[in-house]
């Protein structure tokens, strides 16, 4: 790969990070306008690397990903498992030294952070380090006195750190200092509220992830325990795993109720958004989580979000205003709460009219754009 010949002004970032993420892609597709120059080194087990960054990649010479990263992020990540990150550590370090960057911005703890570590220990010469938080990692895995010991190695040699919910930034102060707060802001970027004129809404939408941490699966059962209650609404699981689409089967089979399930990559970003368009109510069951991006998008649609108070969900839904907010597996209120909504108890156009504002203030992706440009100069002013 050849790089534009480098200029003081223009700077240069590495960003670390799981390569099939549409979260990162999002976070680069913010710069499309910019001059910044970016190499993307993959630190997860992805099979493929996302359509948005290889599209990207081929289109500009302002971003690149390595074919070794690309082909070898797997073997990489297994060996990894056994050697302590020094493989992938090792690889990042040799990237560092090849493209020089002014900054190394870490996207994800455990996979991206904990080899980046690594790395750092290799080298003499040091760019400035982001680490940016993921999803709800930094609350879950500080629960494990291993892990909680990496994330404070990893954040003693940061000079910044970002995250999208304030539970995080507090966490991440009770853990280590030193390192510049950045504004806060969803690791994807931002997205534009609906727009467009008000379309029936039949649809109840559920995340389905079914694993450690999601819990699509009672989510279904509880919904669909409603029976003739949903009257003609249709339930609809994405970005699903081979138990939920068991379960959905089974489910559909035994009831006779019409239950849609898309596998995970089976729908485009742009797909999701209009199956949140035609969403009533959107449903996020899991015991851990960030803000949800999913939630969010899905108050952007217009969709009515029903979330677990595992997430961030609180610092953007006014429980019983402009959603709902309940505890993983009080099925209680989430039945509780589909019922208001399909009944009539709930405001849903005043609720949406709220999460509209919400979206257009906080997540509106002009000016989240901005704030993620300003992470980069914030770094080098005070270089």
């Amino acid at each position: 790969m050849h790089w534009p010949k480098k200029k003081k002004e223009i700077m240069r970032i590495l960003l670390v990070g799981m390569a099939d993420s549409i979260h990162l892609s999002r976070w680069i597709s913010q710069f499309d306008s910019s001059d910044l120059i970016f190499e993307v080194v993959s630190a997860s087990p992805h099979r493929r690397v996302q359509k948005g960054i290889s599209e990207r990649a081929r289109k500009t010479n302002r971003l690149s990903i390595t074919w070794f990263s690309r082909v070898f992020s797997l073997p990489m990540w297994i060996a990894d498992r056994f050697l302590s990150d020094w493989v992938r550590g090792a690889y990042i370090a040799w990237r560092i030294r090849r493209f020089n960057p002014e900054i190394v911005h870490v996207h994800e703890l455990q996979n991206a952070g904990y080899a980046t570590r690594r790395a750092f220990q290799l080298l003499k010469k040091k760019p400035k380090l982001i680490v940016t938080n993921y999803g709800s990692e930094i609350v879950w895995f500080s629960k494990f006195p291993k892990h909680k010991a990496k994330i404070k190695a990893l954040l003693d040699i940061a000079d910044g750190f970002s995250a999208e919910c304030k539970r995080d930034y507090n966490l991440a102060a009770q853990i280590s200092s030193g390192y510049q707060t950045l504004p806060l802001m969803p690791v994807a970027g931002g997205l534009a509220k609906f727009n467009g004129p008000e379309v029936v809404r039949d649809k109840i939408t559920i995340k389905g992830y079914e694993n450690h941490w999601g819990k699509a699966i009672v989510a279904l059962e509880t919904v669909a325990d409603l029976g003739a209650k949903l009257g003609n609404l249709e339930i609809v699981l994405y970005s699903c795993n081979a138990p939920v689409l068991r379960a959905a089967k089974k489910l559909s089979k035994s009831t006779g109720m019409k239950i849609t399930t898309y596998k995970k990559g089976a729908l485009s970003h742009n797909q999701v958004m209009e199956l949140f368009q035609s969403s009533l109510i959107y449903v996020g069951h899991s015991l851990s989580d960030g803000i949800s991006t999913s939630m969010v998008e899905a108050m952007a649609m217009g969709a009515i979000p029903v979330q677990t108070n595992t997430s961030c969900a609180q610092e953007w839904v006014v429980d019983k205003k402009t959603g709902f907010i309940f505890t993983p597996n009080d099925l209680d209120a989430l039945r509780g709460a589909v019922l208001d909504v399909i009944e009539g108890r709930f405001d849903s156009e005043a609720a949406r009219a709220e999460n509209y504002a919400v979206i257009d203030s906080r997540y509106n992706p002009e000016k989240l754009s901005l704030i993620a440009a300003g992470y980069y100069q914030s770094l080098t002013a005070t270089a």
